[in-house]
């Protein structure tokens, strides 16, 4: 990532915190492929024999996908295991996209509802496209079978396990609340959509959003009020769209990062006033690379934004989001969204 930099400015960069320079090199290092390898895992020839007998006895198996089923791009396989053999699957905020949002069995973000919970409660068994050290988070009851790579001669890549599973597995039946058609997302979303109520509800600030960013396109968000409601009403149709930098403080300077990795998508930055700095929008400016930063904050507080250096536009009523999304994302320097919201 240093050498992005150097290559975007001979200027004299602001001088970044530790917890800055990781964010920066993760997002880099995640939006250039650089971390991705089919052949992350070497499982055991008997991982999908096992995985696919648990499944076949289980009433209600369910399939918790991490970040490794993405850097080890088996999206595809995924789904087509998930549609084949009716599984819901739960995805982590970093896997977030590794099926689309609107795929029947795409549930939601682990952690991110409570209908989430209520399906790993009552699971029989998980199936769980990670390390166990990397989903941590992952809170059940039932039996669970992580991913674990083997010593073994003879092994398989977690794309042909997914493809061994599915053909070896026979069709669940699970009752129509546990999943969610695309009609049904539609139709969610556009109630969503009508909502002209201001100052903006958090669903209708992402179903804009959503309108304005292509699917390929990038959101990223930091540990801001906004960083739940991302997680829950954010629609994902691809994997790396949606990240979360997880500090507050720094998705200005992740959504360099990823402009820099990703010049020809749009950027957009979701953060509360306190996440703002007026050096991370120098940086910005002198990498020439240019991202929208959508700042919410709640109907009490009046912020002073003028103070950064870049554009201002200041949303006074729901229709005016889009329009200034829309502006803000074509121009060809860093712009601030002002939106008051019920956050």
């Amino acid at each position: 990532m240093m050498e992005l930099w150097m290559n975007k400015s001979n200027q004299t960069l602001p001088a970044l915190s530790a917890e800055q320079t990781a964010v920066m090199e993760q997002l880099a290092s995640r939006l250039t492929g650089a971390s991705y390898d089919r052949n992350l895992f070497s499982l055991s020839v008997r991982f999908s024999a096992e995985a696919a007998a648990h499944i076949n006895a289980a009433q209600h198996p369910v399939i918790v996908a991490g970040y490794s089923s993405v850097r080890a791009q088996a999206g595809d396989a995924l789904s087509r295991l998930a549609e084949d053999v009716h599984i819901p699957v739960i995805y982590t905020d970093k896997a977030k996209g590794i099926i689309p949002c609107d795929h029947r069995y795409a549930v939601c973000t682990l952690g991110a509802s409570e209908e989430c919970q209520k399906l790993i409660d009552s699971a029989d068994f998980i199936l769980a496209l990670d390390t166990a050290a990397e989903l941590w988070e992952l809170h059940a009851s039932c039996p669970v079978m992580y991913l674990e790579n083997t010593q073994e001669e003879t092994s398989c890549t977690l794309v042909e396990a997914l493809g061994r599973i599915r053909s070896l597995c026979h069709q669940k039946s699970f009752p129509n609340t546990a999943v969610h058609t695309g009609e049904e997302l539609f139709r969610r979303d556009m109630a969503f959509g009508r909502n002209l109520a201001f100052p903006m509800c958090p669903e209708k600030v992402l179903f804009d959003v959503r309108y304005c960013l292509a699917l390929d396109d990038i959101l990223i968000t930091d540990a801001s009020a906004a960083e739940d409601h991302v997680m829950s009403y954010y629609d994902c149709y691809q994997p790396e769209t949606c990240l979360f930098t997880r500090s507050h403080g720094t998705a200005v300077i992740g959504a360099a990062a990823a402009k820099l990795a990703k010049p020809d998508k749009h950027v957009l930055a979701v953060t509360d006033p306190a996440g703002l700095s007026r050096s991370d929008f120098d940086m910005m400016q002198q990498l020439n690379a240019p991202a929208a930063v959508l700042v919410l904050y709640r109907p009490e507080q009046t912020p002073e934004l003028s103070g950064f250096g870049v554009p201002v536009l200041s949303v006074s009523s729901a229709v005016q989001l889009i329009p200034s999304l829309q502006r803000a994302l074509r121009s060809d320097r860093p712009c601030i969204i002002s939106c008051p919201a019920n956050i």
